[in-house]
């Protein structure tokens, strides 16, 4: 068992192999100062793609993720073998499972909690291959890379990114969890961290900020929220950018979304939290024109946002009838009798049925900022404009 652990030892160590994304020591070096009774594996908590899991879609795959694991988990001294499989991702678990089970790995779904395996030695499934070719004799020190969303492949670490997308037209690129205007296309794969194999062309319709605020929702829905730095701080984020996205961005947002976002990087525990910020952050770093539009002039370059008229109740004029809540087709209306009603613009599809039947004319359209309006049902001449 010493000499097979030594022959693997000694590949890991002449092919200069790190773990998957991670600048710093070897795997071997890693390896060699560090015992541990469970080895787990699975991608990033913050990889929302999953597109590096076609890796396993062959059968050759497969076995080099239970040659790997096996490998590695020799090296440790570990017993226990866990393989994470996100949750958007059940089919791969489905379709693995009776054969790494097999090889004594248990397969489990979700995000992996960093708190429970804080003893464990956590590594990337690519990582997991790589080891199987270094043993294999085939591996080559290359970068997995999908570009908007289609198939993978392989490619040079000094590869430009403008190469890679063979220098299309667009305002910027997603690289990873990572925004960029196009000065990253003279900029090669080994300078930025590729956490998740994706790369996304951004073009001139894609608003910077809508982006933003989907993939800060999408994070909020993901986490675990057991930091609270992570839990708070996509919340916040995500609550700025939308208003920044509905014409209601605060001068004060940017300064406070840099010092979130680096609180967050240093005081979560997984990808998840670490990386939740880094879109956000690259906004306000190399789309702030874009950003400033938004917030300043209410004017949305993509031409995205603020061009669909809202239809909202005035708080003044609402008598409480509740004829609006039983005429609308969406059931988009909330509230009682003798409380202002309010509207979920989110769910309105714009009928406009609301506003022929109000007799109070407080139902209204608006292309521009919405005024102040209540956040919770409050009755009928009690609120307060500030």
């Amino acid at each position: 068992m010493s000499d097979r652990r030594d022959d693997v030892m000694r590949v890991l160590s002449a092919n200069h192999l790190k773990d998957y994304g991670v600048k710093g020591p070897s795997l071997a070096e890693s390896f060699a100062r560090r015992q541990a009774s469970c080895l787990v594996v699975g991608l990033r908590n913050s990889d929302k793609s999953g597109v590096l899991l076609q890796l396993l879609d062959t059968q050759e795959g497969v076995n080099q993720l239970i040659t790997g694991m096996e490998s590695a988990a020799l090296l440790l001294g570990a017993e226990k073998k866990i393989l994470f499989i996100p949750e958007y991702a059940i089919h791969v678990k489905e379709r693995i499972e009776t054969f790494v089970s097999a090889a004594g790995i248990e397969v489990r779904i979700g995000l992996i909690d960093v708190r429970e395996h804080e003893d464990s030695v956590i590594c990337h499934l690519v990582t997991m291959l790589e080891i199987a070719e270094c043993l294999e004799g085939t591996y080559e020190e290359s970068i997995y890379v999908s570009v908007n969303g289609g198939s993978l492949k392989r490619v040079s670490p000094d590869t430009s990114v403008g190469d890679l997308i063979g220098r299309k037209e667009g305002k910027g690129v997603l690289i990873g969890n990572r925004i960029y205007d196009n000065h990253a296309l003279e900029m090669n794969l080994e300078e930025i961290e590729l956490d998740n194999g994706m790369v996304q062309i951004l073009g001139e319709n894609d608003c910077m900020i809508r982006l933003v605020e989907k993939d800060l929702l999408e994070n909020r829905k993901r986490s675990c929220g057991k930091c609270v730095f992570c839990r708070e701080g996509l919340l916040q984020l995500h609550a700025m950018y939308k208003d920044t996205a509905e014409g209601k961005g605060k001068n004060h947002y940017p300064e406070l979304i840099r010092e979130i976002g680096l609180a967050m990087k240093h005081g979560c525990l997984c990808s998840l939290g670490q990386n939740g910020a880094q879109p956000a952050l690259g906004v306000l770093e190399h789309f702030s024109e874009e950003y400033m539009a938004h917030n300043k002039r209410k004017k949305c370059p993509a031409g995205v946002c603020f061009l669909k008229s809202v239809i909202y109740i005035d708080p003044v004029l609402c008598t409480g009838c509740m004829e609006c809540l039983d005429r609308c087709p969406a059931g988009c209306i909330e509230g009682r009798p003798g409380y202002i009603h309010m509207i979920d613009s989110t769910e309105c599809t714009g009928c406009r049925a609301c506003i022929e039947l109000c007799e109070s004319k407080a139902v209204m359209e608006t292309e521009g900022k919405l005024p102040k309006l209540p956040e919770r049902l409050v009755k009928c001449g009690k609120f307060k404009k500030r």
